[in-house]
């Protein structure tokens, strides 16, 4: 059985936001695909080979994500190493999906917001996950 006293230990209150939103962001990315395939399907008249395609597109920047964490502790932004990274991507992410609302019917718009809106939601899983490990290891520490 899992153990999550380090969950329950955490002082910074602002980590369970951090979580939360890595909560949020995946669950938002697992609802949103039957609609991104009706997208594709409905919107842009993209035959399924065409759409498996578009959504392999989508998919390279989770594939590149070990980039994302050396990106993101390896270059400072704003004087935090996270934190800055995790506000722009998720405004980035809420940009594009009111970009992809007003353009539905430009497909090259459309795609370019899927593929970014995947890179925005790879970089945020990254630096959660990475904020996570390293709240657990503290707490491992420490215990």
């Amino acid at each position: 059985m899992a153990n999550f006293n380090w969950l329950f230990s955490i002082k910074n209150r602002s980590y369970y936001l951090v979580i939360l939103l890595g909560l949020l962001q995946d669950a938002s990315t697992g609802i949103s695909s039957v609609s991104i395939q009706y997208l594709y399907k409905d919107d842009f008249l993209l035959s399924p080979s065409d759409a498996t395609f578009m959504d392999s597109l989508s998919s390279i920047p989770w594939i590149i994500k070990p980039i994302w964490g050396f990106i993101s502790d390896s270059f400072p932004l704003m004087g935090y190493r996270r934190k800055s990274y995790l506000i722009l991507f998720s405004c980035l992410q809420i940009f594009l999906w009111f970009l992809l609302m007003a353009s539905i019917k430009n497909i090259y718009i459309g795609v370019f917001c899927l593929i970014a809106l995947s890179l925005a939601s790879a970089f945020i899983n990254v630096i959660c996950g990475n904020i996570c490990f390293i709240l657990v290891s503290f707490s491992k520490n420490f215990n």
